[in-house]
């Protein structure tokens, strides 16, 4: 399709039909974010990765215009000049010209007048002149030298695009005869990054407001493992990134703690152990690579660690030696789902968008529309990980509700990220009733939600997230959208959790002792033994209580429970009894007893509540502690 970019109506009218026309693998891309976290004794990073607030948005639209008549009454360096003025217009206003963009902005306005280039090829560019900042913004106009500020202009002015979150770019203008172009490329930098002469290092420096940085990679074989950081002074690191050691290359992602949470701030490839700066290999692209970051929002204590997992990695190549194609997802054959069409019929015109076929139609997104992208992103997910050989999730109506609030949360206009106005993913978890051992969150905002899908597993933190072992439940929550100009896209929330199953509590026993144990083990301490006699004591307590409806133990009823202990343990010199009704296990640190050197074993008695008690909803766990010195 030819538009006339000499016009302002017809760039409008290409830029309302680009979507789906000229260029639809540059539909607006990404905005994805990741929150991980655990509320139990060895938490994963910040429920960032927790979910990773990671935001990518693509425009990057190239419009093509015949070739028009020579003679323009403008210079390339006034139309450039032009564009520039209307970019510091647009974006943030402390936004700085940048000499390693301005190579790159040249490179993709002389592509336009050639062929055009896509977001993946923009993206290797920015690699081989060394800029590694996650979010980045390609747009390119053709036409005669007259026509081009004007043709700009309302792709600058798309509202799809926050151009206040740039703050580096460049200007650059090609010709070839009578066809110019004109390219601007911006990008979002936080910090320094700059690699160490021997490559395997990278030298950060955060700005005041950021802290904790961290590298996940995807090596060569697929697998996500995280790669440390070393403090060298005030808001300085050290990071260990050079690439997996057999051959190949890795994906490296850059997350540090901001404001909002953890955020993606760069992304680079790594070979052979250096750090690459040109790329030979084809990058990926449009739909399976992440482009941009915006913040990401933590749901934990900043104190909080990943638990290294004794070197296991953080999730495994979903790909590696599948049987057949029958295990992968739509979005890994690249072939629709015929049976996804046919399941969603009532949905007539919105079936193709759903599984990523089609632009949206022309009309408002329905909840049925919402409903089926919602099951076609957990079918996505749910392949993936049957590809691999991991065990499928359990869907759980709770963390469904969750995701889906806080898709609508972001869907209304809050800002991009885990923390809303319904608080972080830990809370509304909570709220819903729900108490997990761990929670992970991804959050991501596309074209559709193949596109979510796509570019979740193209980064190695939320990909860790999609296949992380050890979490059991999921629930998504898909909210769908309809812009101005007509173009749907889809705000996902993906909810990953380790949730306790209904019953007596037994699975948080072990975790509990566990946390108890670090803490004294942390004091100087030696570990406190589990007895079975006391873990009988401690339930028979936590029955007693239940049954009368009581949220704590009277004096009386503490002196039944340690004559009991003594009944069992004829020798017991001294028992300590603690009660905690909490949805937070890692509330047991705030018990004095657990770090009394006296006492040498312990009972442990959890119910989780199945019905609300006084001001505690269901879901919250009733934790009786039973201390015994002898």
């Amino acid at each position: 399709m030819h538009v006339d970019a000499g016009s302002p109506s017809g760039a409008r009218d290409c830029m309302r039909r680009m979507w789906s026309v000229v260029n639809p693998g540059s539909r607006r891309y990404l905005v994805i974010g990741l929150c991980r976290g655990k509320e139990t004794l060895q938490p994963a990073p910040a429920l960032l990765h927790s979910l990773l607030l990671c935001s990518c948005v693509f425009l990057g639209a190239a419009l093509a215009s015949p070739a028009l008549g020579a003679g323009s009454a403008v210079s390339a360096s006034e139309v450039e000049a032009s564009v520039r003025k209307l970019a510091v217009r647009r974006l943030n206003g402390a936004a700085q010209r940048d000499r390693e963009l301005r190579e790159v902005a040249s490179w993709v306005a002389s592509q336009a007048l050639v062929g055009g280039s896509d977001r993946a090829t923009v993206r290797d560019r920015l690699w081989r002149q060394g800029v590694r900042d996650f979010e980045f913004q390609p747009v390119t106009v053709v036409g005669s030298g007259d026509s081009l500020v004007a043709a700009i202009t309302p792709l600058l002015a798309d509202s799809a695009v926050d151009w206040k979150r740039y703050n580096r770019f460049a200007v650059a203008v090609a010709t070839a005869g009578s066809r110019w172009s004109v390219s601007l490329v911006a990008t979002r930098r936080v910090g320094v990054l700059r690699p160490t002469s021997d490559g395997e290092q990278l030298v950060l420096r955060l700005p005041e407001g950021y802290s904790r940085p961290r590298v996940y990679a995807t090596l060569p074989s697929g697998d996500v493992v995280e790669r440390p950081a070393h403090l060298r002074g005030p808001g300085a690191w050290t990071l260990e990134a050079g690439a997996d050691p057999i051959a190949g290359t890795s994906l490296l992602e850059l997350l540090a703690d901001g404001s909002r949470g953890p955020e993606v701030l760069a992304i680079w490839q790594s070979l052979g152990g250096q750090l690459k700066q040109v790329s030979g290999a084809p990058t990926p692209r449009l739909g399976t690579s992440p482009a941009g970051s915006s913040s990401l929002d933590a749901s934990v204590a900043d104190e909080e660690r990943r638990t290294p997992r004794e070197g296991r990695p953080l999730a495994a190549n979903p790909y590696r030696q599948p049987s057949s194609s029958a295990g992968l997802s739509t979005a890994q054959t690249g072939e629709t789902d015929q049976g996804d069409v046919r399941r969603i019929q009532a949905l007539a015109d919105g079936a193709a968008w759903v599984v990523g076929a089609a632009p949206g139609p022309l009309r408002s997104p329905q909840p049925e529309d919402a409903a089926a992208a919602e099951e076609h992103l957990w079918r996505l997910v749910q392949a993936t990980r049957k590809s691999r050989g991991l065990l499928p999730l359990r869907k759980v109506a709770e963390l469904v509700r969750a995701a889906r609030r806080h898709a609508g949360d972001i869907s209304r206009g809050e800002p991009f990220g885990h923390v809303t106005s319904s608080g972080t993913a830990m809370e509304r978890l909570h709220r819903e009733g729900v108490t997990v051992l761990r929670a992970q969150e991804n959050v991501a905002i596309a074209a559709d939600v193949a596109q979510v899908h796509a570019a979740l597993m193209a980064s190695p933190a939320h990909r860790a997230n999609i296949l992380d072992p050890d979490v059991s439940s999921g629930g998504f929550g898909v909210v769908l959208r309809r812009d101005a100009s007509g173009r749907w896209s889809a705000v996902a929330s993906e909810l990953f959790a380790v949730v306790l199953a209904d019953g007596d509590g037994d699975q948080w026993a072990g975790m509990v002792l566990n946390r108890i144990n670090d803490r004294r083990r942390s004091e100087g301490l030696g570990p406190l033994r589990r007895r079975g006699r006391l873990d009988e004591v401690a339930r028979e307590a936590l029955a007693m209580l239940i049954e009368v409806g009581s949220t704590e133990f009277a004096p009386d009823q503490r002196r039944a429970i340690a004559e009991k202990a003594r009944f069992h343990f004829l020798n017991v010199h001294r028992v300590g009894v603690d009660l905690l009704i909490t949805t937070d296990p890692t509330a047991v640190d705030q018990v004095a007893h657990s770090i009394d050197p006296g006492y040498r074993e312990i009972g442990v008695g959890i119910v989780r509540l199945q019905q609300p008690l006084r001001d505690h909803a269901a879901g919250a766990l009733i934790i009786t502690l039973v201390f015994a010195e002898r």
